[in-house]
């Protein structure tokens, strides 16, 4: 029983739970979690390092996440030095690496060696670089985004490949070269549940022969940059809906880097949509791709092509 004025203990089981709960239902707050106590710390700093996003020199396209887990090379290294070697290999599972040159970032990576889902956005690498080949060959991967060009060698698409054997999730954004492309080699990606590409509507007369070859497909999606692009090429292109799988979708992702973290501390990310698509367009709620963040009046224009029966 408490007496009056004193501040209640709780059971250090029931007061982790609630810490870790804290953590993982708002990230933001994990740094100032980290000095409520010691005790508490050795419970949440995992938690800290599960995400972490490695950022180079600002250009361009590369754009900083809205987070407090994204660590330059410098700092990333330095961090590595001051933790044992077990450290990042325990806790370190999903890592996103934003404007820097793969050479830098390699000897990281292979400190982090139980990663299971990656993403390289706007980095640099060697066409088929084996070093990076090699080292991906031993993660357990199971989602990776990356240009096709990072692990796309001289004798073509390698599907074969040990760094393919668990991915069920794989997301190939920016430009894709498809001369000469074999569509039918995806099926050789043992466990490929979920593909998506970006912005580029030619690539959806492949999507026929992708979808005849992998049976396990799930999801086929084609992932543009804004609703407004998407509106685009929906009131742009005839479509015949009684030729459409339910498996193919169209989605608008404003910040493709965002949405990945978004997905990596276990939210819904642009995948779950898709499947809540791809869902309705298997119950016939959809009669053709499906949409989100339009307006009211772009529904309604949308409806009267007749394209849905309905849109999100």
């Amino acid at each position: 029983m408490f007496s009056p004025g004193a501040d209640p203990v709780f059971p250090e089981d029931l007061e982790r739970r609630i810490f870790e709960s804290a953590a993982f239902f708002h990230t933001p707050c994990i740094p100032a979690l980290l000095l409520v106590a010691h005790r508490v710390r050795i419970w949440i700093e995992p938690l800290f390092y599960k995400v972490v996003t490695i950022y180079g020199l600002p250009h361009k396209k590369a754009r900083k996440p809205n987070t407090n887990f994204r660590y330059s090379v410098p700092a990333l290294y330095s961090l590595i030095k001051s933790k044992p070697a077990s450290f990042f290999p325990d806790n370190v599972r999903h890592v996103q690496v934003i404007g820097v040159p793969i050479a830098e970032i390699l000897a990281a990576l292979a400190a982090c060696n139980d990663i299971t889902s990656l993403a390289l956005f706007d980095v640099s690498c060697v066409k088929g670089d084996a070093a990076l080949l090699e080292l991906l060959g031993v993660f357990p991967l199971k989602r990776f985004s990356a240009r096709a060009n990072y692990w796309l060698g001289p004798g073509g698409w390698d599907f074969g490949h040990p760094l393919f054997a668990h991915i069920t999730h794989l997301d190939l954004p920016g430009d894709f070269n498809c001369q000469g492309a074999k569509w039918s080699s995806f099926a050789l990606i043992p466990r490929l549940t979920h593909l998506s590409f970006s912005e580029d509507m030619s690539l959806s007369e492949s999507f026929p022969t992708i979808l005849e070859h992998c049976k396990s497909l799930q999801v086929l999606a084609m992932v543009y940059s804004s609703p407004a692009m998407l509106k685009f090429i929906v009131l742009t292109t005839e479509r015949q809906p009684s030729s459409f799988d339910p498996r193919v979708v169209l989605l608008a992702v404003a910040d493709r880097q965002a949405d990945w973290e978004t997905g990596a501390r276990g939210a819904d990310d642009y995948w779950i949509a898709a499947e809540w698509l791809v869902d309705k367009q298997r119950a016939g709620d959809f009669h053709d791709f499906a949409l989100r963040d339009f307006s009211e009046d772009d529904k309604k224009e949308l409806a009267e092509r007749e394209l849905f029966c309905q849109i999100a």
